[in-house]
């Protein structure tokens, strides 16, 4: 997953875990405040082959801290690219 914070210079990479249809879990050591948007670009890959992975684009925003990374909620519509 690459995520972009307002006033960050470039996207972070980071790994997903728990994702699902309305947000994600992000282990990070580093958290984002409560309330902060986002833009995000998150590869899923193709688990029943090894054929392409599916990219998407969306917005999202960070609804919770804990000590282990932050839960983000995917906001509005997203794209998807094959």
């Amino acid at each position: 997953m690459r995520l972009k914070a307002p006033g960050d210079s470039s996207p972070m990479d980071l790994e997903t875990k728990d994702v699902s249809a309305g947000g994600a879990f992000i282990p990070t050591q580093n958290p984002l405040s409560v309330g902060v948007k986002v833009a995000l670009e998150l590869a899923l890959l193709n688990s029943l082959s090894s054929g392409p992975r599916t990219l998407f684009r969306t917005k999202a925003r960070v609804i919770r801290n804990e000590p282990s990374g932050m839960a983000i909620m995917f906001m509005g519509r997203s794209q998807a690219f094959a």
